[in-house]
């Protein structure tokens, strides 16, 4: 378990040991399988690199700036999938309706097949 300590900002840990490439590292080393689990030893032993604590700080800032970017742009994907979905409800009863008449025309693509004789 990692735990941080007054050289290491929470927040900066909990990304870094959330960082793929660390998870990466811990794989190999799982023992067990319901669940598998990492020894407490097996990641304390991991590197964890320190910066100082306001270089930690702005990292923490960049990445929040980062998710609250990620969060905005899902926002504006889901306000243009809903705006689409409005836009098709509305423009759907603009389609023409079928003619009764175009509805019993044969088709002219497709014309009815003709039987097929016997051979003598």
């Amino acid at each position: 378990m990692l735990r941080p300590n007054d050289t290491l900002d929470p927040r900066y840990l909990y990304f870094f040991a959330n960082w793929q490439k660390f998870i990466n590292y811990l794989l190999p080393l799982q023992h067990g399988n319901s669940p598998p689990a990492v020894l407490d030893s097996d990641i304390k032993a991991q590197p964890i690199p320190i910066a100082p604590s306001n270089e930690q700080r702005r990292i923490v800032a960049r990445i929040d700036e980062l998710f609250a970017e990620i969060a905005e742009g899902e926002a504006a994907l889901e306000r243009a999938r809903w705006g689409l979905d409005t836009w098709r409800r509305a423009l759907l009863p603009l389609r023409p309706a079928p003619t009764s008449s175009s509805a019993s025309a044969p088709n002219a693509r497709h014309p009815p097949r003709r039987p097929v004789e016997a051979a003598a």
